[in-house]
């Protein structure tokens, strides 16, 4: 289970539910080149463990959209604050919406966080 201490942090989003009971569905999208080593993404609301991950992997020059989907009851009414982490299992060169520092589509293939509440 990836750690709240490991890899760095890509996006947060703050979200306050309508009701104990509603369902809230995130997700994630991470276009990230990932070089020799596997990238993992993980999705994290203030604990130590993480709610969901899922792992990429792009051959050389490759890019690839590491996505991720997490359902939960909301629990409270209070805000909740999602953060999204990503890291190698090595620690190596890895770029986030891009290829060696140079932006991929101009930004435009940017990382994504979303939340939907679903009514019970």
């Amino acid at each position: 289970i990836p750690q709240i201490s490991e890899g760095g942090e890509v996006i947060s989003l703050g979200y306050t539910p309508k009701a104990t009971n509603n369902l809230l569905v995130i997700r994630v999208i991470v276009p990230v080149y990932t070089g020799a080593d596997p990238v993992t993404v993980a999705l994290f609301n203030g604990g130590t463990n993480a709610l969901a991950a899922a792992r990429g992997y792009a051959t050389y020059e490759g890019m690839i959209p590491v996505t991720l989907e997490h359902t939960m009851v909301a629990r409270t009414t209070g805000a909740i604050t999602f953060t999204v982490r990503e890291g190698s299992r090595f620690g190596a060169a890895h770029d986030i919406n891009g290829f060696q520092g140079i932006r991929v589509f101009g930004g435009a293939h940017m990382v994504t966080i979303s939340v939907t509440e679903v009514v019970q």
